[in-house]
C-alpha cells in the first residue's frame, strides 16, 4: 500500500525492479529532478503548478498558512476530492486521506498550518503524480483522486559532498483604489437623496450642518496600514550525504521564515531528515527513514484582507495623534474630533465613526493572540529479504505522528475596537485580563506491510508477480480547555486557571479512530520489450460501514505497445520511441459519512414531567433522542476510469510528444434525501445515488536542441475538462445560486439573472414597466433591468440561468529554459482558461446600496442624469430597484496567464572554482521573481485570490555544493 515509487529522470521504480519509462502503462507525469535542483525556490506547490498535465492549483494567496487546493483531472464528487499525498513512501493522513477540506469543523481543528510547506525544497529530489485507476492501484482507496508522491534525497555511493542552499526576498501585493474622504461624502449624500424613504435619514456625519460632521476629516489609507509591505520570505538549508557500496547516507537540516502579505500572520519552520539504507548482505537490505519538523506559527490576521481595507471608512483613523490605536466606539460622544485612546471599562457602544465603522484590525492583532506549535515526525522503515534469485520479502513499517498546540489570548481590550461591542465581556472573571484557551491535537497514522515480489525472464517473456497485504490505523485525539480567569500578561505565564466559579472554565475531548486493511496482487508481463500488460486486482476493507459493506473489489488492467520497436519501424529514423497504451480500472474512495449504519444520539430534546398548579408543563426536563435514519448499505463511492494515450520522442530525441485522453465517473457519491417530518429523524439520511463525470484531453510537448554553446529545451502542457453531473436523487437540483449542483451541468456552477441594460429615462422605464412586471422591485432610471427568460412577462426567481462555472475548462503551462556558458534562465507561465468566479469585492465595493462602507474608485463612472452610464448603475441606499441581486454584473470570466516564476542564475565554471581553493566544489547564484506579472480580464487584484493575492515574490539566493 505504500510502496516506493519514484521516478528519478527515465527509471521509474516500482515494486522492487527497475522499470524504464516505456514500460510504465499508466498515467503517471514527473517534475523534472533538475527543476527542484537549481536553487531552493521552487517549493513543491509551484513545482505542480502548470508543469504538470491534469493537476490544478488553486486559492494560492499571500497567506503563508493557507492551504492550496489541488485538483488532479479535475472535481468528481461532492465531498473530499483532495489527492493523497505520499512523502518518501508515507501516505500523509488528517482526519481521514485528504479530508483537509471535509468541513469547517474538520479544517479548523486540522489547523491552518500547510503541509507542503513543511518540507524543506532543497530535500527534494522529485515529484510525481498518479493520475488514474492503474497507476494509484497500490494505493487503494486512498488514492481515487490521484496520488502525488514527493521522494527526498537519499545518500548516493561516493565520497561525503555537502550542500548549502539560501534564499531571502521580500513579497508584496497590489492594491484597489477607493474614495477618499470628499468622494465619500458626496458619494453618500448622492446615495440617499436617490432614495425619497431614505432621504431625510441621512447620517448625521455626513449633513455638514451638524456638529457631528466627517467631512472634513483627512483620507486615512487603510490599505497602507493593514498591508505588510516587503513582507521577508527566507529559506537556508544544509546536506551531507554520501555513502559506501554497503551502506549510504543523507542527513540534512533547514530553516524558513515567511511572513504574510497581510498584518499578522507568519510561519517559521525548523527541519531534519535523514536516512541510510544498508545492503547488509548479498541477501538482507534494510534502510529507514525520517523527518522531524517543528513549524511555529502567528495566525493573528483578524480579518485583515483587501476587502477590510476597502469597506473601512476613509476617516476612520488607525492611530490616534499620539500613535496610539484608536477605539472604534466611545463614552456617551458621538464626534470624533479631537477622541483618543480612552482605555475605559463601562463603554456605551456609542459609534465614533458613522453607520459603517469597521473594526480596527491592526489594534486587535495587538489585544489577541493566536500561535500554533507543531511538531510532525514521519518515519518509515523496511527489511528486504532475497532467499532466491529474482525472489524477494519485504516488511515495511511507516509511522506519522504529530501534534497541533494551538494557543489563543484575547485582551480585555479587544473590545474597545470591536465594531459590535458594547463593553468587556462580562463573563470574565473580576481581576482577570482576558480570556486563555489551548487545543491540542495529536494525529497518528500507523501502516504496515508485507509484499512478496517476484520477477523472472523467459526468453522474449518477462513477467512480474507483487503481492501486498496491508494494515493503516488512523486517529486524532484532541483536548480543548479555556479559561476566563488571566492575572497576567507574561506570556511565558499563561495557562488555564480554575477559579472557585465552575463557569471560569470549560473543556471538552474528542476521538476518532480508523482503520483500513488492504490486499493487492498484480501480474506485469513484458514481451520483447515491445508489448506491456498490467493486470491489478485490490480488495479494501475499511471500519468505517456496517458489517457485509466494509471489503470492496477494485479491479484495473493497462497494456501498452512500443510501436517503435517493431521491425517496421526499423527505417524510419526520425521516430526515436513511439508508444501506444491504454487502461481502465476501479478505485473506492472511503471518504464517506463515518458510521452512517447507526444513529447518533441528540440531546437537544426536552420534555415536561409533573403538572402542578401554576407550572402546568410541570417541569422541562433534558431528553435523548436517536437523530439519525440510519443507513446500514452505505458504502464506497467508485471511481472508473479509462484512458487512451500516445507518446513519442523524435529527432533524435529532441522533440517529445504526449497525448492522452481520459474518462473518469464517480459512482455511489453520497447525497442527502429529505424525508418527511412524520419519519421523526432530526437528521435527513444520505445515500450512495449521484454520478458525476470527468473528462477530457492531456497534451504536452517539449522540445530541446543546441544552438552554438547556448542549449535551449522549451515545453508545454495542456488539460482539457468536460465535469457534468449524471446523476441525482429524482433529479432534484440542490444548492444555492453560488454553487449550485443539476444533472447536466458542471458540479457548483453559479444560477442568477442575465442583464438587460441600465434605463437612460423615464420614458424607458415606463416602457418597460408596460410589457414587465417585477414584484418588490421600483423602477427608476438609472436601475438595471433584467432579462425575462422564460417569457412570461414577470421577472422572477423562475428567469434565473446558469451564468458560469468555477471549474475550468482548461489549464495550460509552458516553460523556456537558457543555459549559455555558466548563466541560465527559466521563465514558467502558467494559465486558466474557462472559468467564472464571483467578484465578492467588486460586489461589495460597486454595491452603492450598504450604510455606510466606503466603495471602489470605479463608483466614480455610476449612472447619473449627466453621466448616463451604459455599464454601472446609479448610487441609491436601500437598492429599490434590486440592482445588487445575484446576477451576471458580479460573475466575470476569470482566465489569466501568469508569469509564475523568472529566474536567472550564474554556476561559477570549474576552472574558476579551482582557481579560487574550490576544488570540485560548485555554486550557483540566482535571482528569481514569482508571481511577476498576470494577462487577464479580470477586474479585481487577482484571479483567483482579491482578499489575500497571492504575493509578488523578488529573492536572491544561492546553492552550493562541497565536494
Amino acid at each position: 500500500l505504500a510502496q516506493e515509487i519514484a521516478l528519478l529522470d527515465d527509471v521509474v521504480v516500482i515494486g522492487y525492479g527497475e522499470r524504464q519509462r516505456g514500460d510504465i502503462t499508466g498515467s503517471i507525469s514527473t517534475v523534472s529532478a533538475d527543476l527542484l535542483e537549481r536553487g531552493s525556490s521552487v517549493s513543491p506547490e509551484l513545482a505542480l503548478q502548470g508543469r504538470t498535465p491534469g493537476v490544478h492549483i488553486s486559492g494560492v494567496s499571500g497567506n503563508p498558512l493557507e492551504r492550496p487546493e489541488i485538483r488532479i483531472r479535475g472535481i468528481s464528487t461532492f465531498g473530499v476530492a483532495d489527492p493523497l499525498i505520499v512523502i518518501d513512501g508515507v501516505p500523509i493522513t488528517e482526519f481521514g486521506a485528504g479530508a483537509e477540506r471535509a468541513s469547517a469543523a474538520v479544517r479548523d481543528l486540522r489547523g491552518n498550518v500547510n503541509i507542503l510547506s513543511l518540507i524543506s525544497p532543497g530535500d527534494i529530489e522529485s515529484i510525481s503524480v498518479l493520475k488514474d485507476a492503474s497507476s494509484a492501484a497500490i494505493y487503494g482507496v486512498r488514492g481515487a483522486n490521484g496520488v502525488i508522491l514527493i521522494t527526498t534525497k537519499r545518500g548516493q555511493t561516493g565520497a561525503p559532498q555537502v550542500q548549502i542552499n539560501a534564499q531571502r526576498g521580500i513579497q508584496n501585493v497590489s492594491q484597489m483604489d477607493v474614495l477618499n474622504v470628499q468622494q465619500y461624502t458626496d458619494f453618500y449624500r448622492q446615495a440617499y437623496a436617490n432614495n425619497p424613504d431614505q432621504a431625510d435619514q441621512l447620517p448625521s456625519v455626513f449633513d455638514p450642518a451638524s456638529a457631528d460632521y466627517l467631512g472634513n476629516m483627512p483620507t486615512v489609507d487603510w490599505h497602507d496600514a493593514l498591508i505588510n509591505q516587503d513582507a521577508i520570505t527566507e529559506d537556508y538549508s544544509a546536506r551531507i550525504s554520501g555513502g559506501t557500496e554497503s551502506i549510504q547516507y543523507y542527513l540534512g537540516s533547514g530553516y524558513a521564515r515567511t511572513e504574510g502579505t497581510m498584518m499578522g500572520d507568519q510561519l517559521e519552520r525548523y527541519s531534519f531528515s535523514g536516512n541510510v539504507t544498508s545492503n547488509i548482505s548479498d541477501m538482507v537490505r534494510a534502510g529507514a527513514t525520517y523527518r522531524v519538523v517543528y513549524a511555529d506559527a502567528l495566525d493573528n490576521r483578524q480579518g485583515v484582507s483587501m476587502g477590510e481595507a476597502n469597506l473601512a471608512p476613509p476617516w476612520q483613523p488607525v492611530f490616534d495623534p499620539t500613535g496610539e490605536y484608536f477605539q472604534m466606539i466611545g463614552h456617551g460622544n458621538t464626534h470624533a474630533a479631537g477622541m483618543g485612546f480612552a482605555p475605559v471599562t463601562d463603554i456605551e457602544g456609542i459609534s465614533l465613526w458613522g453607520p459603517q465603522r469597521r473594526q480596527n484590525s491592526l489594534a486587535r492583532q495587538h489585544s489577541k493572540n493566536t500561535t500554533y506549535e507543531l511538531v510532525r515526525n514521519i518515519g518509515s522503515a523496511f527489511i528486504e529479504v532475497e532467499p532466491l534469485r529474482n525472489l524477494a520479502f519485504r516488511g515495511t513499517l511507516n509511522v506519522d505522528w504529530n501534534r497541533n498546540l494551538r494557543k489563543t489570548f484575547t485582551d480585555i481590550e479587544d473590545h474597545w475596537f470591536s465594531w459590535t461591542a458594547s463593553g468587556p465581556d462580562p463573563s470574565l472573571q473580576p481581576g482577570s485580563i482576558g480570556e486563555y484557551g489551548e487545543r491540542n491535537n495529536i494525529n497518528r497514522n500507523i501502516t504496515g506491510e508485507f509484499s512478496v515480489n517476484y520477477r523472472e525472464n523467459f526468453g522474449s517473456h518477462n513477467i512480474d508477480l507483487l503481492g501486498n497485504i496491508s494494515r493503516q490505523e488512523y486517529g486524532v485525539r484532541v483536548l480543548n480547555s479555556s479559561g476566563t480567569f488571566l492575572p497576567i500578561r507574561d506570556p511565558n505565564q499563561w495557562g488555564v486557571i480554575r477559579t472557585a466559579d465552575p463557569e471560569s472554565t470549560t473543556a471538552f475531548t474528542m476521538r476518532q479512530d480508523d482503520a483500513l486493511m488492504g490486499i493487492l496482487g498484480r501480474l506485469s508481463y513484458n514481451f520483447d520489450n515491445r508489448y506491456y500488460l498490467d493486470l491489478t486486482v485490490r480488495r479494501d476493507g475499511t471500519s468505517r460501514f456496517a458489517p457485509g459493506h466494509k471489503w470492496g473489489t477494485f479491479p484495473s488492467v493497462s497494456g501498452s505497445w512500443r510501436v517503435s520497436s517493431e521491425s517496421f519501424m526499423d527505417n524510419v529514423d526520425f521516430i526515436s520511441d513511439l508508444r501506444i497504451r491504454a487502461g481502465w480500472g476501479r478505485l473506492g474512495n472511503q471518504e464517506t459519512a463515518r458510521f452512517a449504519f447507526i444513529s447518533g444520539v441528540g440531546d437537544t430534546p426536552t420534555y415536561a414531567f409533573g403538572a402542578r398548579p401554576g407550572e402546568p408543563l410541570g417541569t422541562i426536563r433534558r431528553a435523548t433522542r436517536l437523530a439519525d435514519f440510519p443507513v446500514e448499505d452505505l458504502s464506497w463511492e467508485v471511481v472508473t476510469t479509462y484512458n487512451f494515450g500516445i507518446e513519442s520522442l523524435l529527432f533524435n530525441d529532441r522533440l517529445s510528444l504526449t497525448a492522452e485522453y481520459y474518462n473518469r465517473v464517480t459512482d455511489g457519491i453520497l447525497q442527502t434525501v429529505p424525508l418527511a417530518a412524520s419519519v421523526g429523524v432530526q437528521n435527513n439520511p444520505t445515500f450512495n445515488i449521484a454520478e458525476v463525470l470527468n473528462r477530457g484531453f492531456e497534451f504536452e510537448i517539449g522540445y530541446n536542441d543546441f544552438i552554438g554553446p547556448l542549449q535551449y529545451n522549451i515545453s508545454a502542457n495542456l488539460t482539457t475538462v468536460h465535469n457534468e453531473v449524471l446523476h441525482l436523487f429524482e433529479g432534484t437540483p440542490f444548492g444555492g445560486d453560488q454553487g449550485r449542483v443539476e444533472e447536466g451541468e458542471s458540479l457548483f456552477f453559479f444560477r442568477g439573472y442575465k442583464k438587460g441594460g441600465i434605463f437612460q429615462n423615464q420614458a424607458e422605464v415606463d416602457a418597460w414597466l408596460a410589457e414587465n412586471e417585477e414584484p418588490g422591485s421600483i423602477k427608476s432610471p438609472g436601475d438595471i433591468y433584467y432579462q425575462d427568460l422564460n417569457g412570461d412577462g414577470v421577472i422572477d426567481a423562475d428567469d434565473r440561468t446558469k451564468i458560469g462555472s468555477p471549474i475550468p475548462d482548461y489549464y495550460y503551462g509552458f516553460n523556456i529554459d537558457l543555459f549559455y556558458r555558466g548563466f541560465d534562465l527559466s521563465l514558467f507561465f502558467q494559465g486558466v482558461g474557462g472559468v467564472q468566479r464571483v467578484n465578492n469585492v467588486r460586489w461589495s465595493g460597486e454595491g452603492m446600496a450598504s450604510d455606510g462602507v466606503n466603495q471602489l474608485t470605479s463608483v466614480l463612472n455610476r449612472w447619473t442624469s449627466e453621466n448616463p452610464s451604459t455599464t454601472m448603475p446609479r448610487a441609491v441606499r436601500d437598492d429599490p430597484g434590486n440592482n445588487n441581486r445575484f446576477s451576471d454584473r458580479w460573475v466575470e470570466d476569470a482566465d489569466f496567464l501568469r508569469l509564475k516564476n523568472l529566474q536567472f542564475g550564474y554556476t561559477v565554471p570549474p576552472e574558476i572554482a579551482e582557481r579560487v581553493g574550490m576544488g570540485q566544489s560548485t555554486l550557483r547564484l540566482f535571482l528569481s521573481g514569482t508571481n511577476l506579472f498576470t494577462v487577464t480580464s479580470w477586474t479585481g487584484l487577482d484571479p483567483e485570490n482579491d482578499f489575500v493575492p497571492p504575493a509578488r515574490t523578488i529573492s536572491l539566493g544561492l546553492s552550493m555544493t562541497i565536494r
